[in-house]
């Protein structure tokens, strides 16, 4: 039987889980002031110095305690709730390279279980990694917060950017979000 709806990917950081507070208080570790706007995951990385990228990025992904205060990024959760509804097939691709972390955060969050789970939650090392593992599962869309990534993904027909800040140009290979409720609008 055809689903009725086309496979929908997601991404986790900047999708699902918002960093902005946590990547803005460990920049000022640094010496550095960012705003929300030079948050957004491309800008950040060209922003942070290579010294300062691995430690920034074990605190927000993989310390035990700052990894689980991750706040949803808004309208996360009413909007699963909206796909679910809609019968809306999503599965959750990301680069954590620590699964079992991401898998607590989601838990903690109330999204393991409920949303995802182990059949749709696939985690993969590099950005062109993400485009083989939805080609693999017959992706058809997705949502990602990094244009970087999107261009990557050329198996994927339909692509969206979620840019809250407005941080990044248009580009004809996606459409710009700045909200989950938009994100489900443009689904319509």
């Amino acid at each position: 039987m055809m689903a009725k709806y086309p496979l929908l990917g997601l991404d986790l950081d900047g999708v699902i889980l918002d960093h902005t507070e946590m990547k803005r208080a460990l920049a000022r570790k640094y010496g550095l002031s960012v705003s929300r706007r030079e948050t957004s995951s491309d800008v950040f990385n060209d922003l942070i110095a290579d010294e300062a990228k691995g430690p920034i990025q074990y605190a927000l992904y993989d310390h035990p305690r700052r990894a689980l205060q991750a706040p949803l990024f808004p309208g996360a959760r009413r909007g699963l709730l909206e796909l679910k509804r809609r019968r809306q097939p999503f599965v959750l691709i990301s680069r954590r390279k620590n699964g079992r972390m991401a898998r607590k955060v989601l838990v903690a969050k109330g999204l393991w279980g409920p949303f995802l789970d182990a059949r749709n939650t696939f985690f993969v090392e590099r950005k062109k990694d993400k485009d083989i593992m939805a080609k693999k599962l017959g992706v058809r869309l997705y949502i990602d917060d990094q244009p970087s990534v999107l261009a990557e993904l050329a198996s994927v027909r339909r692509r969206f950017l979620m840019d809250p800040y407005d941080a990044y140009s248009d580009d004809a290979s996606y459409r710009r979000v700045a909200s989950w409720r938009e994100f489900l609008n443009a689904l319509r």
